[in-house]
């Protein structure tokens, strides 16, 4: 590669917007940061329907891979082996970026075995789908030796990976960032609503790894003058309204549904406390606690073995971190802050600094162009 090399980059992930999970928000604020930079980033990721579309947005290409089906949260696309192929093929980019776990796109890179520099970007191990992981591992390893360079978002992710101790020689700790969310809806007014309670506020979809459950039997322990707010969707709703009828918590658990980016910014703002209380490694970073910093609002997380959570929010600084899986912990530390102002304050503010100095979105691209322009220029 010539030392005059811009990098050109195509960023593959198994979606993209308007689809936004975590990983999808990452992808998302990376492609829009390069390209505002005037550096060349497209998109090859699965369509959310079987059919191809390809298209342009500020300037920049995505390639949808027609999706057959979805098993085991993995896009079936075998149309990105061909399309990957002919992009490579046309010479139209020297850095591939792959946002992992995506194993069609991991099969597709191997296949095509691309010139192109290959940059991993780590999101988390492969954990739940244990015995399609047994038959995966191996390609997944082959993968991580392709790799000129792995990017992981904590220190505590890369030091507990079992994939990656072979390869830490390749790592890089590079934290994810957002945009300051306290400054996308400035002038909308705070919400009066439950104006007499202190307000817990937590959001997710509702699966097993988030551990709302726990949340929802520790409001059941928290004074009558508490509240805890909800919001988001998923498979185990039942369940959880299950739960709050056995608890009867008194009206001190509300479930807030699908809410808009005003509300949720009403919600962040309304807030005393903001809770995480995710059991597993699956929750590898918490891209939730950093928009509960931009808002300097006293965090309530757990530490999880291995996790990233517990590096994010800093016991002490940001926050306090308590062992997964246990509500009674989880009440007792929501009750310090909410009883306690002057340490709710001081830990806020730790959060606004923190997120500042290490989480915004600007930090994540500058950190990873540089990545980009040294792999361009060596």
């Amino acid at each position: 590669m010539n030392k005059m090399d811009k990098p050109r980059i195509l960023q593959v992930g198994k979606y993209y917007y308007p689809y936004f999970g975590g990983i999808e928000k990452v992808n998302f604020l990376l492609t829009e940061g390069l390209n505002r930079r005037e550096i060349k980033c497209d998109v090859l990721c699965s369509n959310n329907i079987n059919k191809y579309e390809e298209g342009q947005k500020n300037g920049y290409w995505i390639y949808r891979i027609a999706r057959w089906t979805e098993f085991a949260a993995t896009p079936i696309i075998p149309g990105i082996i061909p399309k990957l192929y002919s992009l490579l093929k046309n010479n139209k980019y020297n850095i591939i970026h792959l946002h992992h776990p995506d194993p069609f796109a991991t099969l597709a890179i191997l296949i095509c075995q691309p010139k192109a520099r290959l940059v991993v970007q780590w999101h988390m191990d492969i954990i739940k789908q244990k015995k399609l992981y047994f038959f995966f591992k191996y390609f997944e390893r082959l993968l991580l030796k392709r790799a000129d360079c792995i990017l992981v978002t904590s220190p505590n992710y890369l030091e507990s990976s079992i994939p990656l101790n072979r390869f830490k020689s390749k790592c890089k700790v590079i934290p994810l960032g957002i945009p300051d969310r306290s400054l996308q809806f400035l002038g909308i007014s705070e919400s009066k609503l439950y104006s007499d309670k202190k307000v817990v506020f937590s959001l997710g979809r509702f699966t097993d790894y988030k551990g709302f459950e726990f949340l929802i039997r520790a409001a059941s322990q928290l004074p009558e003058d508490h509240v805890v707010i909800l919001a988001g969707t998923g498979p185990l709703k039942d369940r959880y309204d299950r739960i709050v009828q056995e608890t009867q918590p008194g009206g001190r658990f509300v479930f807030a549904g699908k809410v808009s980016e005003e509300e949720l910014s009403n919600l962040y703002q309304r807030c005393d406390v903001f809770c995480l209380p995710s059991i597993s490694k699956n929750e590898a970073f918490g891209l939730v606690m950093l928009e509960a910093m931009t808002y300097s609002k006293p965090i309530v997380a757990t530490n999880i073995i291995g996790s990233g959570t517990s590096w994010v929010n800093l016991d002490g600084v940001s926050g306090i971190n308590v062992p997964p899986a246990n509500p009674e912990a989880l009440a007792v530390a929501i009750q310090k802050l909410t009883s306690d102002p002057s340490l709710a304050n001081r830990l806020g503010k730790g959060g606004r600094s923190r997120y500042l100095e290490e989480f915004t979105d600007e930090l994540m691209v500058q950190r990873i162009l540089a990545v980009y322009q040294e792999l361009s220029n060596s």
